[in-house]
């Protein structure tokens, strides 16, 4: 993110161009972004695009002399290291036409317009990470990287759409290719759409997932061993960077096994960990220990009073910035992300490596109460709950859980940096695919890359306490002690069961202990509790028909009272709240930027 916009079709004139120039300014999250739109009669196509300066897809966006415009939202890998990656990528398209998109790799959307050939090419990544939303009317095709833009210039699609909220209640996320919003759709994974002057479009896929499903899986040695020989090839591409470069760190094994995959001579990253106001967890201890042994310089981003002071202007920043997609349990990624940026406009992470490499899943059912949700819609959530297509496990975290499950925190921090994880990168997304069961199942594979990488790194524990070498007892010790202090941070700071409320008035004595605050540093369960409970109060004082009435006030009294835990429930009511308010009843575009806005 930002994105790309536009319309196709034979209603499409000179006149379009400023309706794409208003999607486009819709998705300005920040003054300071460069933008375009583009007009070509030959293709009847009329686009835009938008994105931080000299980022890849600034590079890649524009025009050149033989009639090809190409509008580029994200980033591909493997490229020789240039500023002109739109050359790159047309040579691609002139040397192979439309099949070029099958051999990119990054995470990316695109419109290709080739006014000789009168085509247009729309497309985007296997993932579908970089997300692309339409619109069919009549004539036209509509579509954008963000929904927001189609409610822009189609003020009739501002409506919830009702199967969508459903799976929001039921899962946290909109399943497969369905939206919050009535009438827009995603286009799918490896999509690539070809239309070209009076025919009608071919709407087909580069990409079978089948394709890495099918593959022989390689025994335990020979996945060990192409993993550190194909990650040791895959991260320095992910270093190269005109700009200055932050590298989220943690205590963890993903962060530690891109550290281990460095040169010889070390990139000039600037390490960062997200923390608490005050104390430090594992992540801030070890992050910190590990960007010292390596020479390297270290922050940490801590959340303080500014956040909960201004929860209720970030909260609607983040429904307007990501569609929805990240609700309000996801509110502090727009703050961590303000404060990034201010250290580097590219921020490196080891997003996703847990879920591609040791089979970690949050997708599951939320389980609201039974007392919420009103019985049409608690019908709706039991019918798309067992309608889930349950696919090859790894198929379903690399095409659907992050995708669509993750990509709220996601599209919120790229409207802020650009952000970069090796983890999805295709060579080691299909490599993953021929692992044995049992690979995926431990930390073996990344504990033998760090210990061949850098020897230093594999001796000193992560946040849950695995280290390389032979295991003594005391490493078996640490283990159970990061086990324990886990459960009972996640206890204290999300999930408290109602029969555990005791551990409230035990918070002094865990802290004294050193069994809080190691692990999970947002509370937010009590900040709906106490400091946040009135914006609380008044989402749930609203009237949405999904709720049985007055479910939401009293689940909203309840937990301030401490009686019950209801973060869930109430992240939903803060979520479709702020939706309705921003994207549906208001003037939406106010949220946008302009260039009158200082950047945060």
């Amino acid at each position: 993110m930002p994105g790309i916009a536009g319309v196709i079709g034979e209603g499409v004139s000179a006149d379009s161009e400023s309706v794409v120039a208003r999607m486009i300014a819709s998705m300005r999250h920040e003054a300071g972004y460069v933008d375009r739109v583009q007009y070509a009669a030959e293709c009847r196509a009329c686009v835009g695009w938008i994105s931080h300066p000299d980022s890849f897809a600034s590079r890649a966006s524009g025009s050149s002399e033989d009639g090809l415009q190409l509008a580029f939202s994200g980033e591909c890998f493997g490229f020789p290291a240039s500023p002109d990656a739109r050359g790159f990528l047309l040579d691609d398209y002139r040397r192979r036409g439309p099949s070029f998109v099958g051999e990119l790799n990054g995470l990316f959307s695109g419109v290709l317009l080739d006014t000789k050939a009168r085509r247009t090419l729309l497309f985007l990544d296997r993932y579908a990470s970089e997300r692309l939303y339409y619109h069919q009317a009549e004539d036209v095709l509509y579509f954008a990287s963000e929904a927001k833009a189609l409610l822009a210039v189609r003020p009739e699609l501002r409506a919830f759409d009702q199967d969508g909220v459903a799976d929001f209640l039921a899962f946290g996320s909109c399943r497969g290719t369905r939206t919050l919003f009535a009438g827009i759709s995603r286009l799918a994974g490896a999509s690539l759409w070809t239309f070209d002057a009076g025919e009608a479009a071919t709407r087909q896929t580069y990409f079978d997932p089948s394709e890495w499903q099918d593959l022989e899986p390689l025994t335990v040695e020979e996945f060990e061993s192409g993993f550190v020989d194909t990650a040791r090839s895959v991260v320095p591409q992910y270093l190269q960077a005109d700009t200055e470069l932050g590298f989220s760190i943690t205590g963890g094994l993903d962060t530690r096994m891109i550290l281990a995959c460095l040169p010889a001579e070390n990139p000039d990253l600037a390490c960062y960990t997200y923390g608490a106001a005050e104390g430090d967890t594992l992540d801030v201890r070890i992050g910190r220990e590990i960007a010292g042994l390596l020479g390297m310089s270290h922050r940490t981003l801590r959340i303080d009073s500014r956040f909960v002071e201004g929860f209720a202007d970030y909260l609607d920043r983040s429904i307007y910035i990501s569609d929805g997609c990240a609700g309000a349990l996801s509110t502090h990624e727009l703050f961590f992300s303000e404060m990034a940026r201010a250290i580097a406009p590219v921020r490196l992470t080891g997003n996703f490596g847990s879920e591609l490499l040791r089979s970690m899943s949050t997708l599951k059912p939320v389980s609201l109460s039974d007392g919420l949700v009103e019985g049409e819609f608690a019908s709706r959530m039991e019918g798309t709950i067992s309608a889930r297509q349950h696919l090859h496990p790894l198929s379903e975290t690399v095409f659907d859980e992050i995708p669509s499950h993750l990509f709220g925190p996601l599209a919120v921090a790229r409207s802020q940096l650009t952000f970069r994880t090796p983890y999805l990168d295709n060579s080691l997304v299909k490599l993953a695919f021929q692992a044995p069961g049992s690979s995926r199942q431990t930390p073996a594979a990344a504990l033998r890359l760090i210990a061949t990488g850098h020897e230093q790194l594999g001796k000193r524990p992560t946040d849950l306490g695995f280290s390389c070498g032979r295991q003594s007892p005391l490493d078996a010790a640490r283990r159970l002690y990061s086990k324990i202090s886990f459960k009972l941070d996640y206890w204290d700071k999300e999930g408290l069961p109602p029969r555990l409320a005791v551990l409230d008035s035990l918070r002094p004595l865990l802290q004294q202990a050193g069994l809080l605050g190691l692990h999970k540093f947002l509370p937010y369960r009590r900040w709906f509790k106490d400091e946040l409970v009135d914006v609380v109060e008044r989402a749930a004082s609203g009237s949405q028909p999904w709720w049985k009435p007055g479910a939401a006030t009293r689940i909203a009294a309840e937990h301030a009272s401490g009686r019950g835990n209801y973060l869930q429930e109430i992240n939903a009511i803060l979520t479709l709240d702020a939706v309705e308010r921003v994207l549906i009843d208001s003037d939406a575009e106010r949220f946008a930027a302009n260039d009158s806005r200082q950047s945060r």
